[in-house]
């Protein structure tokens, strides 16, 4: 009996022994082990975000040249000639005879008697009608500071070398407040000064006068335009 117990525990002893050398495997697969949970830290993200800008170069301030050499220049510019009536001791035109005439406005007829002047024109040695000469006619009408300029030459009307010249729209009367003259285009007089006297009538509202050179004061040049029966010796 004792030698059966002495059996069983040393069975009991062998057994131990196997199951800590190797132990018993129930043929279910083995659970992994737990890893432990690794945490992932991702770098840092700039909230912020920088645009570079292009950063203007000043630009450097404007420079002014001055120059302090002046060039000038004098350019001649010639004056206009002045016409100053003044008396002439031996004018190259006079009055020709048998002027001054007042008559009925011819010289624009479609004015009629609302028109007052005078026409004409100035004749050369030979009676030829001579252009590009100045009428200066100055003074005073109707209580008014006048001057009046003309070129023969403009007013075919009258003739090849005829002038018009208008003093106003209805007759006036004057006498010696009006001067005539010739001058050329120089500014020199050709004439003496010729006192003008007009008449507040429609039917003497225009001055007829021609000047012709000192030579032909014997000759008489009228224009063929007006009536002989309106005419008026002043």
């Amino acid at each position: 009996m004792s030698r059966r117990v002495s059996i069983l525990l040393l069975l009991s002893v062998f057994l131990v022994s196997c199951s800590l050398v190797n132990p018993v495997s129930d043929n279910s697969p083995a659970e992994p082990s737990a890893q432990p949970a690794t945490e992932t830290v991702l770098p840092a993200m700039a909230t912020d975000i920088v645009v570079p800008t292009e950063t203007a170069t000043p630009l450097p301030p404007t420079q002014v040249i001055t120059s302090t050499t002046m060039i000038t220049s004098t350019i001649s510019t010639p004056k206009a000639p002045q016409y100053v009536q003044t008396q002439v001791d031996e004018p190259k035109y006079i009055v020709q005879p048998g002027t001054p005439l007042a008559v009925a406005n011819f010289a624009q007829s479609e004015a009629g008697c609302n028109w007052s002047g005078i026409g004409g024109q100035v004749f050369s040695a030979d009676g030829e009608p001579v252009t590009n000469l100045v009428i200066d006619i100055e003074g005073k009408l109707d209580g008014q500071e006048i001057l009046f300029l003309a070129i023969t030459g403009t007013a075919p009307q009258i003739g090849p070398g005829g002038f018009v010249i208008q003093f106003g729209d209805h007759p006036v009367a004057t006498d010696g407040t009006m001067f005539f003259q010739v001058f050329n285009l120089q500014g020199i007089p050709q004439s003496d000064l010729i006192p003008l006297t007009t008449y507040a009538s429609c039917d003497h509202n225009m001055i007829v006068m021609n000047l012709t050179v000192v030579e032909n004061k014997m000759e008489i040049y009228l224009p063929s335009v007006y009536d002989d029966s309106q005419t008026k010796n002043p």
